[in-house]
Formats: structure tokens, C-alpha cells, sequence
């Protein structure tokens, strides 16, 4: 049986075919218009109901991620070649006053091994470089009168080699996923075209949406350019310019339809992005995913540096650099496994 659509081509007279198309696209474009604005405001709607940054009194899981946000941002300035002495100061105050609102309300537990650790370290880091912190000291000396779990997380930074990561990327999975981490202490060489172009390669095999390939890498290895790109993103203060190269990662839009698929060039451009760490990881470099935040203003400067195309998003950048023989990178601990998975609607037992 032929469709309504066939059957009413074939009823009309054909000049009135063309107009009628053209009606046809024009409600389509409507309802697409309708439907995104609806179910945008629905995604809205939802975020705004969980975010946390309105909320005065968190639920233990936003006070969770205040904190990771709070002692991370400590864990990265520790983590840098030269870190300046007296740098974090009111972010250790904050991270001090959000350990008291947690353990006030849902006591020591081994979440706050991390954070208390991150403190720790960041504190004796002051003390060395004659930048005491008493309020934190005072703070820490009762801590070490609570009793902390076996268990607890571990946070701060460690000490690793170039040599321990490029061996690395020769190892079974797991070890090499665990020796990927965010680096902050690049050697300043410049990163080889090459080196960038088999990455980008590689990425290429990262999952997309009926395998559309969304994903962009704009890649820039010049100092000069490197300059320009990375220095429209904020935050890569004190490890940004010794960046060999800087990749700019979006998401082609074109490849999408439909009001359903609004986020798909993103979440397929943030695919390509991991996997592209990955295969730069097995190179050998560093690299370090960088958030894309920005104003319009600062977007369009981006685009205008970057030379991308209206039709592409920017889902973030990503600073690339060779690795310096040892360096300290954060620990960044995970969630536990139960925390974040499940298993036929039951929470996974821990290992």
C-alpha cells in the first residue's frame, strides 16, 4: 500500500509539488524547533533540581563532589614543575571549612582519607617554603585524634618517571589505564606532527552514534599558535606554555538530526577526546583535557584562533606535551566501584 505521502505527490498537480515540499520542510523545521525548546527546558529542569551550587545544606553526594572539586584544585597546583610558595591559600580555607561541614554531618568515613590527605600534603608543602598555614596546622593536629578508617582514599601527589609511563603503554590494559594520568610538568619540547597525526588515527576508532565520526581534533605544535589556543582557556595557569601542542576538540553538529540528538555531537566528541589521550598516552606524551566554559565572547575568540566552523562545538582542549624524566602528578582518587556501578539494580560487592 503506498503511503499518504505517495498517494497525496501523486493527487497534486506538479507545479504545486515544489511548494508543498517546501511547506512540508517548513513544519518540520517548526517541530524540530518546538521539540528541542521543550525538551531542553526539560534537561534544564532536571539539572537545575541536582546541581549543587544553589543548594546551602548538600545532600552527602554534592558535598562528595564540592569536595573532590576543592582538594583537586590543590592536588593540581602540587603537581606543577615549580609551585609557587604561598599559592592556594583560600582554597585551603575553603577545603578546611567543607572537611568540618562533612564530618559535622556525616562523620569520618573513607571518602575523607582523600581530601584530609590533599591538606596534609599541601600544608607540609607551605611549611617548607616558610608559608605556615596555623589555622590549617591546628586544624590537621585534631584530625590526627579522629580515627580514620583502614581503608581511607589517598590523595595529594605522586612521584613517576617518563621512563615508568612510556613502559607503560606496552603493558595489558589495566596497567595502562592506570599509568594515564593528567599532566601538569611538560619538558617544554616541541610534540612532532607525527606523533599528533597517528594519535588522531587512532581516536578515529572511538564509538559514535551510528558511526557518524563527530569528533574534531584542530591540532596546533608552534609555539606561537599553542600560545594563542591555550591561552583563551583559563585554566592552565602555570603549566600551559610549556605545552608542545594543543588540540582543540569539537563536535560536528552536521552529523545530527532530530531534537533528540541536541547533546550528540558533544557526547561523540567527548568519545573521540578520551580515546585520543589514550593513543597519545601511547606515545609517549602527556596531556592534560582542559574544560571548555566560555563566554560567547571568549567562544568566538576560539573559533576565530582555532579557525573552526560554524557548525562545529567545542567540547574542550587538550594541552599535549613531552614528559621531563620524573614529575609529580595527582593522585585523583576514584570512586569506589560501588558507588558508581551497579548490578541487576543491586550495588557490586567490593573486591
Amino acid at each position: 500500500m503506498s503511503s499518504w505521502r505517495q498517494r497525496l505527490k501523486a493527487w497534486l498537480p506538479t507545479p504545486l509539488l515544489e511548494p508543498a515540499r517546501r511547506l512540508a520542510d517548513w513544519q518540520k523545521a517548526l517541530i524540530i524547533a518546538r521539540q528541542t525548546r521543550t525538551w531542553g527546558a526539560r534537561d534544564m529542569d532536571r539539572y537545575l533540581r541536582h546541581q549543587h551550587s544553589r543548594n546551602r545544606r548538600f545532600t552527602q553526594p554534592q558535598l562528595q563532589a564540592k569536595l573532590i572539586k576543592s582538594y583537586h584544585s590543590l592536588e593540581k597546583g602540587l603537581s606543577l614543575a615549580a609551585p609557587r610558595p604561598g599559592f592556594g591559600k583560600p582554597a585551603a580555607l575553603a577545603l578546611k571549612g567543607l572537611i568540618e561541614d562533612y564530618l559535622e554531618r556525616f562523620g569520618m568515613d573513607a571518602f575523607l582519607g582523600a581530601p584530609i590527605a590533599v591538606l596534609e600534603e599541601y600544608a607540609a608543602f607551605q611549611a617548607r617554603h616558610s608559608e605556615p598555614l596555623p589555622v590549617i596546622t591546628a586544624f590537621l593536629e585534631q584530625l590526627h585524634t579522629a580515627t580514620r578508617p583502614a581503608d581511607a582514599d589517598g590523595g595529594g601527589t605522586e612521584t613517576t618517571s617518563a621512563a615508568a609511563i612510556r613502559a607503560a603503554a606496552a603493558l595489558p590494559l589495566e596497567p595502562f589505564l592506570r599509568h594515564r594520568h593528567s599532566i601538569r610538568n611538560f619538558s617544554g619540547a616541541p610534540v612532532a606532527a607525527a606523533s599528533l597525526a597517528r594519535a588522531c588515527a587512532l581516536a578515529q576508532l572511538a564509538p559514535s552514534a551510528c558511526n557518524r565520526q563527530g569528533g574534531r581534533a584542530h591540532c596546533f605544535n608552534t609555539p606561537e599558535l599553542v600560545g594563542k589556543v591555550i591561552g583563551l582557556q583559563p585554566g592552565n595557569r602555570g603549566f600551559g606554555h610549556n605545552a608542545g601542542a594543543v588540540i582543540v576538540v569539537t563536535g560536528d553538529t552536521r552529523a545530527y538530526a532530530e531534537a533528540g540528538e541536541r547533546h550528540q555531537a558533544l557526547i561523540d566528541a567527548s568519545l573521540f577526546a578520551m580515546t585520543l589521550v589514550y593513543a597519545l598516552h601511547a606515545e609517549g606524551l602527556g596531556t592534560c583535557m582542559l574544560a571548555w566554559n566560555a563566554s560567547p565572547g571568549v567562544d568566538d575568540a576560539m573559533r576565530a584562533a582555532a579557525g573552526l566552523a560554524d557548525w562545529e562545538e567545542i567540547a574542550m582542549l587538550i594541552a599535549v606535551g613531552e614528559l621531563p624524566e620524573t614529575l609529580n602528578v595527582p593522585i585523583s582518587t576514584r570512586y569506589r566501584t560501588g558507588a558508581i556501578a551497579r548490578m541487576n539494580g543491586q550495588i557490586f560487592q567490593e573486591s
